[in-house]
């Protein structure tokens, strides 16, 4: 009986690494809660603008964005996950949205000093109201 659950585990454990470490983590952050590929399969469906900085200027200056957004009313932003090599922001907390709705926001280099910003939400609503709010106090915050 041991030898059986323990060439279970062994079985278990060789799949894992056969199938991919990748395929393990985004499994767990379903579990979790943060995975990123109901947002990621959106991504045609997203508002995009191109800024004139990096993609590390640009992710910085919108983290400041969406500090900033918290000091109007009903706005509680959440950063819940970041990530500046992958080039993504998911946050939720945006007014008169249910706080655990989640927006993306992906940062793709276009050239040197050409960064294209892409904001995507699940819910269409909140992405018409919160896409243009963004990209307009992006312009603002690069320009600094």
């Amino acid at each position: 009986m041991r030898k059986v659950i323990s060439l279970n585990i062994v079985i278990f454990v060789l799949a894992g690494f056969l199938v991919g470490c990748a395929c393990l983590k985004e499994s767990g952050k379903k579990v979790w809660g943060s995975s990123t590929q109901a947002l990621d399969k959106e991504r045609e469906k997203g508002k995009q603008e191109e800024f004139s900085c990096s993609l590390s200027d640009c992710f910085d200056a919108c983290l400041n964005v969406l500090d900033k957004l918290n000091s109007l009313d009903n706005t509680k932003v959440t950063v819940f996950e970041k990530d500046k090599k992958a080039g993504f922001i998911v946050a939720m907390g945006f007014k008169k949205a249910i706080d655990t709705t989640e927006v993306g926001i992906y940062f793709k280099q276009d050239k040197p000093g050409k960064t294209i910003v892409q904001i995507i939400s699940l819910n269409h609503w909140l992405l018409e109201e919160i896409a243009p709010e963004i990209f307009s106090k992006l312009k603002e915050e690069i320009k600094k």
